[in-house]
């Protein structure tokens, strides 16, 4: 099983320590490297489109994403465990059931007989309940574990998003490096001294948007 057990009620995984610490570890990397990026955008204020500016900015963000996919990574490892986690409990939930449907059809049958003593009745009987609170306990594990998955499923595509957001910047960076290596001064001409997007960027880019609507609209035969 995945789990450890409980710990006042709550699911722990294996390996949940080792999750924790490498997820502390990731957290404080990326602090680490968000504080880099603050610095990049001071030392760089009114150049943010020189060439120097977005070299500096594409090797802090390389390394952004670098650290976002361990963070993928954790989070998609440890769903996978709380869903092995969930499964291990339906699969006990129903041999629980069948036991004590077992159990029940036995002690029935046991008390239809007039060769078992009450002694043995009181012991099918306790066999009974000791079947009953451990499937209520198999059954608070199984939802439990379900409310795991949400939330490490919640945290995952969050962390996906992230991860797509910065991989979005990396590639317009990668553009305006270019722009800068073709450019007489040295600057991108897509975004201005601050980093904004100049008017050449958004007709550009409101062309391709353009492109895209006609290619809808009025689609290609080969």
């Amino acid at each position: 099983m995945a789990s450890k057990g409980t710990i006042g009620g709550r699911i722990v995984l294996e390996g949940e320590s080792e999750y924790r610490a490498a997820l502390r570890n990731i957290t404080q990397e990326q602090k680490e490297l968000r504080s880099e990026m603050k610095l990049c955008s001071s030392e760089f204020k009114e150049s943010q489109n020189s060439l120097e500016a977005l070299t500096k900015k594409h090797e802090v963000l390389e390394k952004q994403i670098d650290a976002q996919k361990k963070k993928v990574e954790l989070y998609a490892n440890q769903l996978q465990k709380a869903k092995d986690t969930e499964a291990d409990y339906a699969k006990k939930v129903e041999e629980l059931k069948e036991k004590l449907a077992s159990a029940e059809n036995e002690f029935k049958d046991m008390k239809d007989s007039t060769e078992v003593s009450s002694e043995a009745l009181e012991n099918q009987k306790k066999v009974i309940d000791e079947l009953k609170e451990k499937l209520t306990v198999a059954e608070q594990g199984y939802e439990k574990s379900g409310q795991v998955i949400s939330q490490f499923q919640v945290n995952l595509n969050n962390a996906n998003a992230d991860l797509n957001a910065m991989s979005t910047e990396l590639q317009n960076t990668d553009k305006y490096m270019k722009e800068a290596e073709q450019s007489a001064d040295s600057c991108a001409t897509s975004i201005d001294e601050f980093g904004h997007r100049t008017r050449q960027g958004k007709n550009q880019k409101n062309l391709v948007k353009n492109l895209r609507m006609q290619s809808t609209i009025f689609p290609m035969h080969l």
